[in-house]
């Protein structure tokens, strides 16, 4: 097993079929930072599943969340949350806090975007949406994205990467984009390029129901995964 935090995590291999998602809600900051070293050490020590090119795991900067991102190759089957409930309970147990795994979601990317080659990103945004259905996804997605160029929003000072994700079922949409800090991101939003692009599309069912900025933790590479 090979364990690397810099560069960031390559969210946009090209090998990567599908990448099952899963959020950990923790009830403090102690408790966050107790589970995701719960996960990193569980991955280091339990053997490595077929077919899992890579996992990792994202800390909340403004509440107590997991994000785990686990890529699978293609003719994988993706299977069982990637966090272990029971190290995760272990981990927490002096702090009091209640650890709840959400159900993973399979997501297939829709669209990678790298604006800058030669930064880490170091701040994570992550907006989930519900949706009506895949055609109807990816269109949304597609003039979403043509919106956002003409709005700049991949050239923006500070933009790293971005990842549009559409669930297995079209019944949802993930958007990860990198940044290279917290403050890059919010001056993004401040000049009101993102507003514009979703005062444009509408919402013809795709409301955003979360959104949350993440750090990296740790990721864990497959040693014979193909790079």
């Amino acid at each position: 097993m090979s364990l690397a935090t810099d560069p960031a995590p390559d969210l946009g291999r090209p090998d990567a079929a599908t990448v099952l998602v899963t959020v950990v809600e923790t009830g403090s900051a102690q408790g966050r930072t107790a589970a995701a070293q719960a996960v990193a050490d569980h991955w280091l020590a339990a053997p490595w599943p077929e077919g899992l090119l890579s996992l990792t795991c994202f800390t909340s900067l403004e509440d107590h969340l997991l994000l785990l991102y686990a890529q699978w190759e293609p003719g994988a089957t993706p299977h069982a949350a990637p966090a272990d409930d029971a190290s995760l309970s272990r981990a927490t147990a002096g702090l009091a806090d209640t650890v709840r795994i959400h159900p993973s979601v399979d997501y297939v990317v829709h669209r990678s975007t790298v604006a800058d080659h030669t930064a880490a990103p170091a701040f994570f945004s992550v907006d989930a949406f519900r949706t009506t259905g895949r055609e109807a996804t990816h269109a949304w997605m597609d003039r979403a994205l043509a919106l956002e160029a003409e709005a700049g929003a991949h050239t923006a000072p500070g933009a790293v990467s971005g990842h549009l994700h559409v669930s297995g079922d079209g019944a949802r949409m993930l958007n990860l984009s990198g940044w290279v800090s917290p403050a890059a991101h919010a001056e993004f939003l401040a000049g009101g390029a993102l507003r514009q692009v979703f005062e444009a599309l509408g919402s013809p069912g795709t409301p955003c129901v979360g959104s949350s900025g993440y750090r990296l933790h740790t990721s864990l590479t497959a040693p014979s995964a193909p790079r």
